[in-house]
């Protein structure tokens, strides 16, 4: 398998990323039908695995060289497991205010850094995007902190504690 040039596969993720979000902007921030959207300064929420996977297609890379290229920059939140693997996925349960009685997805945490670089450099867009309407249920809030060991996690700000 050829070693990945990281910094290059990024750039690619990255313009495909705002070409995409310039063609239609509800793929960002728009509870129930965005790949991504924002819950804390820190930290947009991806659908996974269609997050990576849409990148991979926008951007004409291979699916799994997005998912390591996310993953080992550290652009993409991922935790080591027991046996050495790492998992950069948590299955959460959500809400927005159309769905208030939430929807689980396959979650995966992506660096507001490197979605808003993306968007500001390419897509040449305000570089802070507000928080979405989109909310982790607050019973899901000690395995999302676990999730997070070590790193800094989501604010108290992301957790719906509507029943």
């Amino acid at each position: 398998m050829p070693l990945i040039d990281y910094a290059e596969t990024l750039d690619k993720l990255q313009k495909a990323l705002a070409a995409r979000y310039a063609k239609d902007s509800g793929v960002l921030n728009a509870p129930g039908s965005a790949v991504a959207c924002k819950i804390d300064q820190n930290y947009w929420l991806v659908v996974e695995p269609l997050f990576s996977q849409s990148l991979a297609a926008w951007s004409g890379v291979a699916p799994e060289a997005a998912l390591e290229t996310l993953v080992r920059t550290g652009n993409m939140i991922s935790r080591a497991e027991a046996d050495g693997s790492r998992s950069h996925t948590l299955r959460l349960r959500v809400s927005w205010p159309t769905r208030p009685e939430g929807l689980e997805v396959e979650a995966g945490f992506v660096l507001a850094e490197f979605m808003e670089r993306a968007l500001a450099i390419y897509a040449r867009t305000d570089a802070v995007h507000a928080l979405s309407d989109l909310r982790v249920k607050a019973a899901e809030q000690e395995r999302v902190l676990h999730f997070f060991e070590g790193k800094t996690p989501p604010g108290r700000w992301t957790y719906d504690d509507r029943p």
